[in-house]
């Protein structure tokens, strides 16, 4: 639904010139295209926005992470690294930052760390008692592993232009 509003917008906005400062103004510039339920609608896809970035995000690292760890029987384990994901988001909130910030932040660091669990995937795909015959070839590590470096390099990137600078700035 976000990725449909995000079209819609840039579709209607493209070569006005309009510059979208607050959730108003989003919601305002699909009137042209969606009539009166365009606040509604636009209101809905930045919460839905915020709310995947905000519970959905922090619960599936902490599975996936949990999955990756061996941590099923210790479900502890990932109910804390999820409460604690999402007590980093609530942090920012309480620090004034405003919903587009803390949406930012929390997207760069999923960015941020998707590498990792990519390095995971493909240790794991190297792992002949798991998988038997079926592990990775060569070529495919290679592959694997240029596109965790290139991930990597891009998560660290979106990590400082827009987590540390936005911060600190």
């Amino acid at each position: 639904m976000t990725l449909a509003i995000i079209i819609t917008a840039g579709t209607v906005l493209f070569g006005t010139g309009t510059v979208i400062s607050n959730p108003v103004v989003f919601s305002q510039s699909l009137e042209p295209v969606l009539g009166s339920a365009a606040r509604i609608i636009g209101d809905l896809g930045l919460f839905l926005a915020g709310l995947s970035s905000s519970i959905a995000t922090p619960y599936m690292c902490g599975m996936i992470i949990a999955r990756l760890l061996h941590w099923e029987q210790k479900d502890l384990w990932r109910k804390l690294l999820t409460c604690f994901l999402i007590i980093f988001g609530t942090i920012l909130a309480m620090m004034g930052k405003t919903p587009t910030q803390i949406i930012l932040v929390t997207q760069a660091l999923s960015g941020f760390f998707l590498p990792f669990i990519a390095i995971f995937f493909v240790i794991s795909g190297n792992n002949k008692k798991m998988l038997g015959d079926h592990t990775n070839s060569l070529l495919q590590n290679v592959l694997r592993s240029i596109a965790c470096i290139v991930t990597l390099a891009m998560g660290i990137n979106m990590l400082i232009n827009n987590v540390i600078l936005k911060l600190i700035g």
